[in-house]
């Protein structure tokens, strides 16, 4: 690799990065705000957070922040929403049109969230089933309710991304995983297809 390429990539991955932080912030606090709810007596927390590092800890690939939901004054949580970003994953990335993304997840029961919980390239093995919408993905993990979407890191740049394309689908959602007007209609959330061979693909201007 010649010394400028070198340069120009730690360049990148370094803006990228104090980007993606202050992104994370942003998103959490918004979050928590949308999930508290004083009228059914819902208070939402950060729960626990996990990263991988490549070898030699030189980079963050992926990295897991997670929201514990509780009711009343009980201390164990009933559900857990969960903000992933995934920089670069050698599995994810043989996927066709996968690209480096920001997963949601929610998941019913005392149990958080980790790295390792959701990873497009084995939902199909954990029998993952898409909605109508072809973005949402809904699964079973030990009888606890899982469901989850994907959207590409360069299409959220404003707090206002995050609030439309996030915030409010997950409200959304939480209230009925089923609602059909979950997305906005100019959702950029990935949406998917997957072949005869079950194989993953991501839609492309509405061609796998």
């Amino acid at each position: 690799m010649e010394g400028i390429k070198l340069f120009t990539a730690a360049r990148i991955i370094a803006k990228a990065g104090a980007q993606i932080e202050g992104l994370m912030e942003v998103l959490g606090e918004k979050m928590i705000n949308s999930l508290n709810d004083e009228k059914q007596k819902i208070r939402a927390q950060y729960g626990d957070d996990d990263e991988e590092d490549s070898v030699g800890g030189w980079m963050i690939k992926s990295y897991l922040q997670d929201i514990a939901m509780l009711k009343g004054k009980s201390r164990k949580p009933y559900a857990h929403i969960a903000i992933q970003i995934a920089l670069y994953d050698e599995n994810e990335a043989q996927i066709q049109g996968w690209e480096p993304s920001l997963y949601v997840m929610y998941g019913s029961g005392e149990d958080g969230f980790e790295l390792g919980s959701f990873w497009l390239s084995k939902i199909l093995e954990e029998k993952g089933q898409l909605d109508s919408s072809e973005s949402l993905w809904s699964w079973k993990d030990e009888d606890e309710e899982r469901w989850a979407f994907v959207l590409p890191l360069v299409k959220l740049n404003r707090e206002e991304d995050l609030v439309q394309q996030i915030v409010e689908p997950v409200k959304k959602l939480i209230a009925d995983k089923t609602r059909s007007d979950a997305f906005p209609s100019n959702s950029v959330a990935l949406r998917f297809a997957v072949g005869n061979d079950d194989k993953l693909s991501i839609l492309i201007e509405n061609k796998p």
